[in-house]
């Protein structure tokens, strides 16, 4: 037998084998790919799930019941330790609790100084009849999540704040809200090599977050207070004045 005729009897024929049409041809060919385009579209939709939770983060503002602020107007207002409710042993409670202190002032409170709390405060029953305060600020960190924080610098809190009456903070809450939020620190974890730095840093802008959910004291949830013509406003207006300075006079 010769060389060539070898050849030809070695070459695969490429002529459609009798009673196979091209179109039963296709199906074949998308059946035998159809496991792998499957494979491949669950692969694409993961990677773009997690792209997505890992790019923008998560960020969740949910009211909690409390609806007190629309009758009661508190002035003075303690911050409560913070509550670490976290697995977490990271959450830096002293640095947020005295964001929060300083920001209470920005919003037309006045905030009882932090070692007088402290003096009368008992956490184990949660007992503030010794401080004489209209309202007490209560903030529980519930998740200190870092998952990002080697590739991204950043880290996911959720917290829960609530707005204590300071004659019954076992009652109803005058205010409350759940959030959770990524503090981004890539560009200050630059600069800062020592993460207590960088977890104060972080405690403001948690702050600043919860702070913002508050609504400022003075005139502006008066108008969802019934019953109230412009001469009230004006002399809530003028008492609210008197107060916000004798108030910061005293810190």
């Amino acid at each position: 037998m010769s060389i060539a005729a070898l050849f030809r009897v070695a070459r695969p024929s490429s002529s459609i084998p009798t009673g196979i049409s091209d179109q039963s041809q296709l199906g074949i060919g998308q059946r035998i790919r159809s496991p792998w385009s499957l494979r491949a579209g669950v692969l694409a939709l993961a990677c773009s799930f997690l792209a997505g939770c890992l790019g923008a983060g998560r960020e969740v503002t949910e009211p909690l019941p409390g609806t007190g602020l629309q009758s009661f107007k508190p002035v003075d207002v303690a911050v409560a330790p913070i509550l670490n409710h976290s697995q977490s042993t990271e959450v830096p409670g002293k640095a947020l609790r005295s964001a929060l202190y300083s920001g209470l002032v920005e919003r037309l409170y006045s905030p009882l100084d932090l070692a007088f709390v402290d003096k009368r405060w008992s956490e184990a029953s949660f007992d503030a009849s010794n401080l004489e305060v209209d309202a007490i600020l209560k903030v529980v960190v519930t998740d200190w999540n870092r998952s990002l924080w080697k590739s991204r610098g950043a880290i996911v809190v959720t917290l829960e704040a609530r707005l204590l009456h300071g004659a019954k903070p076992q009652g109803d809450a005058l205010w409350g809200a759940r959030l959770t939020r990524r503090v981004d620190l890539a560009n200050e974890r630059v600069l800062y090599p020592d993460e207590t730095v960088l977890w104060k840093i972080a405690a403001e802008r948690l702050a600043a977050e919860v702070l913002m959910l508050l609504p400022e004291r003075g005139t502006a949830g008066l108008t969802a207070t019934p019953g109230m013509d412009d001469s009230e406003l004006e002399d809530y207006e003028s008492d609210a004045s008197e107060d916000e300075g004798s108030g910061l006079d005293d810190l």
